[in-house]
This record gives structure tokens, C-alpha cells and sequence, in this order.
């Protein structure tokens, strides 16, 4: 019975094309790492930042900013901005970076709270902070405050409105005119997302999309699962299709968002029980989901950085078409697996079972085309083998122990 229900769920693996996650590296810039990609840089940060051009799997510590790294987001033309915090004197910084050099110090704001989120309209720059206070400044610094006891979760630009998600409902503004803020009651609410003009919410429940004009918070898409809809983290989109990273109960789960009506996973679900939520746990890299997964609670030493290949939609090699240039086979052994593949070439080898959990992660080298590839035997199940080439290629094949 255990076998068929297996073979059940391979079948259904290979139909709606899941794979698992990459667990790209180990690396965390702090207990409380935001992720964010700015001009094809991809950015990790907290106590420190860091910095990837390979989708997470190595990083290089930036150089240049001073105290906690809050947000690093696109300002204009080609120029990054990142917005430091030293509580110890209540001190927010300003730094900028055009074209991967250095960071610049450009301004700092004493008597500041912890700043959230930088975001800019035109040339001029808004920065909230965990206070009332959004602080605006181009040629000079000016700051403009929240109604009553609203304190700043997240804030976004769309046209020349500011939008800002508070914890008494997300307040905006038009910043052509005076400021006369106007709110949306709702509560729940998380990361903020702008796509085609149009803003979207995470929320408690699903995804939202806020209607400035009708001053409310609409459900985005149907669910279709037997439960209500899981606790959106994050958002993105890519190719047109917005994509959220999602927790129910102990499960996490990528889902996209198919012809705008109906949200269906991507990838098997992620390991850990409990993993760290910060603004950004997700970012878009060159097609590929990049997230921060920080696990505090079940299986804690597969936390870190994983990655998922939008662009690959299959979840097998057909290795027994002869005509393929490229394949890999697994051959179960019992204490091990022997991987043959059609070109021997330096690779990557990444074994994980059904939930994502990284079984082996090891190097192969051009000497051969058959590996031992080393899997305890009392890893029982189904087994995902993805094979990452120095060259770029990525090869998939799979088997049930």
C-alpha cells in the first residue's frame, strides 16, 4: 500500500510539473534577514548585507554601510539605496551605491525611529519608520506623519500616490497636493506588492488587492483547498503572474497565481515547522524564486537560502529517449545511489526527499559518467535528484525507495 501511494504521488508530481526547492546555501546575514534584488543585484541583509549573482549560492559581504541594514531598494537611474539603523543613538543613515560600487553615505536622520521601507516617486525619496514619521528628502529633508496612533508595516509608491500599510489599516496619499490621507479599514494585512499599478496585500488570509478608489481590500483568486486560505508572507510576480509564499499550520508553500482566478502550488512544500518572517523573505532572480528560509522550529539544520527555477516546467529527464544529448539515471543500491549521466563534466548533485529536506548536497567531478552518490538507507520514499552543471544545466530525475 505504502509503494502504490507513492507511486500515486510521483504521478501527480510529474503531472502539475513540482520540484523541489535548492537549497542554495547556509548563509544568513542575521536572525532577521530581508531579501531584496535591486539592478540585478541580489541583496541578503540585516546585522550585515551581503551580496549574490548566482541566485543565493554564494555571497560577499558589501562594503560601506554602517549599523543594521534596514531596506536596500531601487531609487533612480540605475541607483541603489540602503537605509541603516543604529538604535543605540536613534540614528537612521542613508547610503547609495550606483553600479555595484561602494557605498555612499548621504544623509542621516537623528531621533529617528527604525526605519521600514524606502520608496521613491519621481526624484524625491520617502522612507517610513516603525513611528508615525515618513521622512521625504531630495534636495532637502522634510517628513510627514500618520494619522493618530498608525505605525508603518510596509509602504509603496503607485503613480504619485504613497501607500502605506499601518497597524490601524493602510493609509494613502496623493503627493502632488497637500497630504490628506485617506484609509482603507482593514487589518491583517502584511507585505505590499505594486504590479501593473495595481496594489496588492498579503494578508492573514491569502492575498488582497487594495482598490484606492472603492477604499477597500478585495480577495485575489480562489483557493482550492479544504481548508480557508493560508497566511500570505511574501509577493512577487514574474512573467506577468504574481507569486506568494504562504504558511499553514506547519507547512510552507509557494503558490502562482494561474489566469488571475486560481492559485496552485509551485514546488513541494518547504522543510521546518516554524521558519523567521521578516518584510522581504522572497525575491525574484533572473526567473528563479530566491527566499530566506530561516528556520527556528523542525528540521533547523536545513535552514538558509533556497532557490526555484520558474523557467524549468518539467519535473523529469525522459532518460530513455536515446536521442537526448543530455540525461541523468538514478539506480537505487540500497546503502547508496549510483547516478549515470551522458556527459561527465564538474556538477552540482542536490538529493532531496518529498518536502524539499536536503538528504545530500556534494560535488562531481569530469572523471566519469557514474557516481556513488551517498543516501542512507533508511531514507525510504520518494527521492528528487536535481544535478546543477559548472556550465549552467540543470538535470532533474527521481526515484521511490
Amino acid at each position: 500500500m505504502r509503494h502504490l501511494l507513492l507511486c500515486f504521488l510521483l504521478g501527480v508530481t510529474v503531472a502539475s510539473a513540482q520540484r523541489p526547492w535548492i537549497r542554495q546555501s547556509t548563509t544568513s546575514p542575521g536572525p532577521n534577514g530581508k531579501m531584496s534584488l535591486t539592478y540585478n543585484t541580489l541583496y541578503y541583509y540585516d546585522s550585515v548585507a551581503l551580496q549574490s549573482y548566482d541566485r543565493g549560492a554564494t555571497w560577499v559581504e558589501t562594503t560601506g554601510l554602517r549599523g543594521r541594514v534596514c531596506t536596500i531598494d531601487e531609487f533612480t537611474q540605475g541607483v541603489s539605496v540602503a537605509v541603516c539603523y543604529d538604535s543605540a543613538t536613534s540614528t537612521a543613515t542613508g547610503f547609495f551605491t550606483t553600479g555595484g560600487a561602494p557605498w555612499t553615505e548621504f544623509r542621516s536622520i537623528i531621533g529617528s525611529a527604525r526605519p521600514v521601507r524606502l520608496t521613491a516617486i519621481n526624484d524625491t525619496w520617502y522612507v517610513a519608520t516603525d513611528g508615525p514619521v515618513i521622512y521625504v528628502g531630495n534636495e532637502t529633508l522634510d517628513s510627514i506623519r500618520l494619522p493618530g496612533s498608525a505605525r508603518a508595516i510596509d509602504m509603496v509608491a503607485v503613480g504619485d500616490m504613497l501607500v502605506v500599510n499601518t497597524t490601524t489599516g493602510v493609509y494613502f496619499t496623493s503627493t502632488t497636493t497637500p497630504v490628506e490621507w485617506s484609509l482603507i479599514a482593514q487589518d491583517g494585512l502584511g507585505v505590499l506588492y505594486v504590479r501593473n499599478d495595481v496594489v496588492y496585500a498579503a494578508s492573514v488570509r491569502g492575498v488582497k488587492r487594495l482598490d484606492l478608489t472603492a477604499k477597500r481590500a478585495v480577495d485575489v483568486g480562489s483557493w482550492k483547498l479544504p481548508t480557508p486560505p493560508p497566511v500570505s508572507l511574501d509577493l512577487d510576480s514574474y512573467q506577468g503572474s504574481l507569486l506568494t509564499i504562504t504558511r499553514d499550520g506547519n507547512a510552507y508553500q509557494a503558490y502562482r497565481l494561474e489566469g488571475d482566478t486560481t492559485w496552485k502550488e509551485v514546488a513541494y512544500p518547504l522543510p521546518g515547522k516554524i521558519a523567521t518572517v521578516t518584510r522581504s523573505v522572497m525575491a525574484m532572480d533572473a526567473g528563479w524564486m530566491v527566499l530566506s528560509h530561516q528556520i527556528t522550529e523542525g528540521f533547523v539544520d536545513s535552514a538558509g537560502v533556497y532557490a526555484f527555477d520558474l523557467n524549468d516546467f518539467t519535473s523529469v529527464n525522459d532518460n530513455e529517449l536515446a536521442s537526448n544529448a543530455s540525461w541523468i539515471k538514478a539506480v537505487d543500491r540500497g546503502g547508496d545511489i549510483l547516478l549515470h549521466r551522458a556527459t561527465a563534466e564538474p556538477a552540482r548533485v542536490v538529493v532531496t526527499d518529498l518536502h524539499g529536506r536536503t538528504l545530500y548536497d556534494g560535488r562531481l567531478d569530469a572523471r566519469g559518467t557514474t557516481s556513488i552518490v551517498p543516501v542512507a538507507t533508511s531514507m525510504r520514499g520518494f527521492i528528487g535528484i536535481t544535478l546543477v552543471t559548472d556550465a549552467g544545466s540543470i538535470l532533474r530525475t527521481q526515484l521511490i525507495r
